[in-house]
């Protein structure tokens, strides 16, 4: 197995590619395991690892408040599908719902900012997976052209629909708006599952069309 920590620290773009390509290469006949924090660098990886359909296991290693260096069994969400953070979402949800239940205030307090900062990324991602088709994607070098050629029916109610789910996103961010200075009353669980919903319905909407 080939162990690597920051690979690719103070590499330019060119540089790091060319190291992605011959990681890619090698893990065709051995393990790599790969210590990262640069996400175009992860990206780089895995478009190399899918051109020579190589398996790619994501894992993100995080502190928490109790210890740091904890292992998630998921990507970083930066780096995650529209799919992939609805489920997100939904879990965060469930665990908000139970302090709140549990009259956990001090945990609501902490965790429902983070909430809505993963919706805010959901509809980051839904903007460029699916209303821009991946033409444009982050931490991503290429500019796909080809998938513009469907990017040929974005209507209004679209615009809408995006401009009121981030706005709510935007109100309860710590530090991103007076929300929580004006001391407002904090949103409810239901009140989340509601904007949750709201995504999943654009995200349903956009499915619909024929994009692929």
């Amino acid at each position: 197995a080939i162990v690597l920590d920051d690979p690719v620290s103070s590499l330019d773009h060119d540089r790091r590619r060319v190291v992605a390509r011959r990681l890619a290469h090698c893990a065709e006949e051995r393990q790599v395991i790969v210590f990262t924090h640069d996400l175009v660098f992860l990206h780089m990886l895995k478009a190399e690892t899918e051109a020579r359909v190589v398996a790619l296991t994501m894992r993100e290693i995080r502190r928490t408040r109790h210890a740091p260096g904890v292992c998630a069994q998921h990507p970083p969400t930066q780096v995650m599908f529209i799919k992939e953070l609805v489920g997100v979402l939904n879990a965060h949800h469930q665990k908000i719902a139970t302090q709140h239940r549990h009259d956990d205030l001090d945990a609501y307090e902490r965790d429902l900012p983070r909430g809505y900062g993963l919706l805010r990324e959901a509809w980051e991602r839904a903007v460029e997976e699916l209303l821009f088709n991946q033409a444009v994607m982050r931490f991503d070098h290429r500019v796909q052209t080809q998938r513009l050629k469907k990017v040929h029916d974005i209507c209004e109610e679209d615009l809408r629909e995006i401009e009121a789910g981030m706005t709510v996103c935007s109100a309860w961010l710590t530090g991103h708006s007076h929300a929580y200075a004006s001391n407002e009353t904090l949103p409810l669980p239901d009140d989340f599952q509601r904007e949750i919903h709201r995504l999943k319905d654009f995200i349903a909407s956009m499915r619909k069309r024929d994009r692929n």
